[in-house]
């Protein structure tokens, strides 16, 4: 991304505005992105270069994670 927000920052924003996965696709693996990343409750990471069946996989995932999410919301 370009401009004064990362990824991070705007996922953390959609993320309080929409519950939403989050799945980063980012080259970087640093401490302190990674550390960001965690915060925000992503239900996804991957480093590029990144092949196509571990992006459907990873999204997969997260797409299970929401319903589950969802399902919690319902019962309690």
């Amino acid at each position: 991304m370009r401009g004064e927000k990362d990824g991070v920052q705007a996922a953390k924003e959609i993320r309080e505005q929409v519950d939403v996965p989050i799945v980063y696709l980012t080259a970087h693996s640093d401490r302190l992105t990674v550390e960001r990343v965690k915060a925000t409750e992503c239900d996804g990471f991957l480093l590029k270069p990144f092949q196509r069946r571990e992006l459907q996989m990873t999204i997969e995932v997260a797409m299970q994670r929401r319903a589950i999410r969802e399902k919690q919301k319902k019962t309690q």
